[in-house]
């Protein structure tokens, strides 16, 4: 009982009364709380009822009873797409006479959403720590969320939501919001960096958010898939959606997957992360998600910073509780640090000028240092005649396979196969002749709108070189190439200047210089232009289309 007669009912004072198990219709023995800085809940032995707190964030707004009435439906049918076993309807808390009651009699004063309580031990929470979450568990999962994001809500308002300049307001949202924690749960230098980071891949792979757009990956999400929101047994439920702001459910699904994977990776399951991703993409045949995947682990892991330092501010959070906050907002703020350093910024490399001037051995060199994805021009067009790569046709310039309309098909295949590593986020180098203008600019279009760094790679060499090279070349006969050298002549005649590409993209060498000096050449250009960490050497070609 409330002491004294009021006309509204304190929340806390609320809270404190439907502690009394006496007030729940399945009698139980107690009655468990536990909180949020925007829920309270009220576990019986059957049933959970979550009240909404009557706060104002901004991004939410349950300050009102009409309020906390609406988004308590609207989680009950939003929560019903992934559990409808669990969400059974909302009830109303009403005092009479100073007295509480679940849908009895007297006055509103408060909603609560009513769930079916669910196994604890069949949490995924507890089933990953205690090791027993298998490879089928994880195949499972990935294909009912990939059924799920497959037919959840697509039109043109939710597409919206997955443009940059969109994307940028969910940002900067975010940093004004955290701008008060700066010194208390991420440091100064990481709040700018990852604002500088996120800046950066906003204004250079704009292409590859458009590209999500129209191929409908945006969509009415979940919007909070974490570990803690998922339970596997009896039948998978997935719950606690986000229902307060719609804004954060409509998203690229690429966000909804990373959320996931973010909160495996937090929690020490690096390798349960990488298998979920694994049977994700599988089962949803996403092949640009990976592009975006840190990216959008990194603005998970912000937010969880984010949600976790607001509950410093929260009165009724014990101080024990706030240091326990604090010590997870400051270790998602440096997760979400490390994503950011795992940016990529891929890069589109092709290879120019006329046979034998040694594109080839350029290309095979830059992508052993950079890890690029090799495609080569030779290679393809075999492919596209169902030729072996080895088996040679020396046909007349501008006959066979090598005639203006198969050569175009072949650079069609090229760009198809580089915009398929280009959205996964891979950088690539095309090793073809590209003597034509057009050509070059379809290639310079196909970057632009995936968001790559581009540049060409032009090689040159006096001809008497080149004709020893040919020579040497078709006597050994390994190369795919069918370059000779009385092709030389009648490619010069048709190859066009470089004059369309800009001088900080067009790299022009001398190949009779050494490799190592020709290397170094294009790594330092490429240095300057993409910062040291786009150009640094890694661990070899990663994909050589076969030669």
């Amino acid at each position: 009982m409330f002491q004294g007669r009021r006309e509204i009912v304190k929340h806390h004072e609320m809270i404190q009364a439907l502690l009394s198990p006496h007030l729940y219709p399945d009698r139980p023995q107690r009655v468990e709380f536990r909180q949020t800085h925007i829920s309270s809940l009220f576990f019986t032995d059957h049933y959970v009822y979550k009240v909404k707190k009557p706060v104002n964030f901004g991004f939410l707004d349950f300050s009102t009873l009409e309020a906390r009435r609406f988004y308590c439906q609207e989680e009950v049918r939003l929560n019903r797409r992934l559990a409808p076993q669990v969400y059974l309807g909302v009830a109303t808390i009403r005092e009479k006479d100073g007295h509480l009651s679940w849908d009895g009699e007297g006055r509103v004063i408060d909603y609560a959403v009513v769930m079916r309580r669910l196994p604890a031990e069949k949490m995924l929470e507890r089933l990953l720590e205690a090791g027993q979450v298998s490879a089928d568990d994880w195949q499972r999962l990935a294909a009912y969320l990939a059924a799920f994001h497959q037919r959840a809500e697509q039109n043109a308002e939710i597409t919206r939501y997955g443009a940059c300049d969109v994307i940028r307001e969910d940002w900067q949202e975010n940093f004004a919001q955290t701008k008060r924690y700066v010194g208390e749960t991420l440091t100064e230098e990481t709040y700018h960096y990852i604002q500088q980071q996120v800046e950066r891949f906003l204004m250079q792979r704009q292409g590859i958010f458009a590209w999500r757009q129209q191929t409908g990956r945006i969509r009415d999400c979940h919007g909070d898939l974490r570990v803690d929101h998922i339970c596997l047994e009896p039948e998978i439920a997935v719950f606690d959606c986000i229902e307060f702001n719609k804004r954060f459910r409509y998203t690229d699904v690429a966000a909804e997957v990373a959320f996931l994977y973010m909160d495996l990776e937090a929690r020490g399951f690096a390798d349960a992360a990488r298998l979920f991703l694994h049977h994700y993409l599988v089962a949803s045949q996403d092949q640009g998600l990976p592009a975006l995947l840190d990216f959008y682990a990194c603005y998970r892991a912000y937010v969880r910073g984010k949600v976790k330092s607001f509950l410093l501010d929260d009165p009724e959070v014990s101080e024990e509780e706030k240091a326990e906050a604090r010590r997870q907002a400051t270790a998602y703020f440096t997760l979400a640090r490390r994503y950011a350093e795992r940016l990529r910024f891929p890069l589109l490399l092709i290879t120019c000028g006329l046979t034998g001037t040694g594109k080839t051995t350029m290309a095979r060199l830059l992508a052993g240092h950079l890890s690029l994805v090799l495609l080569r021009s030779d290679v393809l067009r075999k492919e596209l005649a169902a030729l072996p790569p080895a088996v040679h046709r020396y046909e007349e310039y501008g006959e066979g396979i090598y005639s203006e309309s198969f050569t175009d098909q072949t650079y069609a295949a090229l760009y198809r196969e580089a915009e398929r590593y280009l959205v996964q986020g891979e950088s690539v180098i095309l090793d073809a002749s590209f003597l034509r203008r057009a050509r070059r600019e379809e290639a310079r279009k196909l970057a632009e709108r995936l968001g790559a760094a581009f540049y060409v790679i032009e090689c040159v060499c006096p001809e008497g070189m080149v004709k020893e090279r040919l020579e040497k070349r078709q006597r050994e006969g390994r190369d795919a190439s069918d370059g000779r050298w009385e092709l030389f002549s009648q490619q010069k005649q048709v190859a066009e200047p470089v004059t369309e590409i800009a001088a900080e993209h067009h790299i022009r060498l001398d190949t009779t210089q050494p490799p190592a000096v020709l290397l170094t050449t294009v790594l330092q250009h490429l240095a300057g232009r993409e910062g040291r960490g786009a150009v640094s050497e890694k661990e070899g070609v990663k994909h050589v289309h076969p030669s």
